[in-house]
């Protein structure tokens, strides 16, 4: 099945608020408010698409299911007014460079949960550094592990959702979220 691409300038560039049924590996791009400005809201647009995989400039994306949790380790960072962690998550996608082309993205992520809204967070990859740009080869598939080490203070058992948005060099833009997961606790 192929799937049309939203393009969006980055001047236009929207957030995601994740409608999804929960058990699925559906992953629903959704477009709302930009998550910079002060009209951030926890409102939808009219209209959302669900889908397995997405494709941007040749590339097809595929999401997992995102892992989201807490400390309570006898060393935290930044520890919160319960004492744990600010939460944390890894998530995995693939994606596909179909053409013959060097492709260049680059990436930002945010996490929704609650009343919270949108979070921006600090995506790096398991060593630590930075993972805001995806370079991929012609004819390639390459698999992207990020982390986030500053999310929001949540409860443990709530759910979140984690919203990554792609932006080509060219300025094309896809938003995408995960189902949500289940923030765990770790001690």
């Amino acid at each position: 099945m192929d799937y049309p691409i939203l393009r969006l300038s980055a001047a236009s560039l929207v957030c995601c608020v994740c409608m999804t049924s929960y058990g699925t590996n559906k992953i629903t791009l959704v477009t709302a408010l930009e998550p910079n400005s002060s009209h951030l809201s926890n409102q939808t647009s009219d209209w959302s698409e669900t889908f397995d995989s997405k494709r941007i400039n040749g590339c097809l994306l595929t999401l997992e299911d995102p892992y989201i949790w807490r400390n309570w380790q006898p060393t935290i960072a930044m520890p919160g007014p319960d004492g744990g962690s600010p939460l944390l998550l890894s998530l995995d996608f693939t994606m596909v460079n179909l053409t013959s082309s060097e492709k260049l993205f680059f990436l930002k992520g945010w996490v929704k949960s609650g009343d919270l809204g949108m979070t921006r967070i600090t995506l790096t990859n398991r060593r630590g550094l930075s993972q805001t740009i995806v370079k991929l080869k012609p004819d390639t598939s390459r698999r992207i592990s990020v982390v986030s080490r500053d999310g929001p203070y949540v409860a443990i058992g709530s759910t979140a959702i984690v919203v990554l948005e792609l932006e080509t060099k060219e300025g094309d833009a896809i938003v995408v979220a995960t189902r949500p997961g289940i923030v765990q606790e770790v001690h």
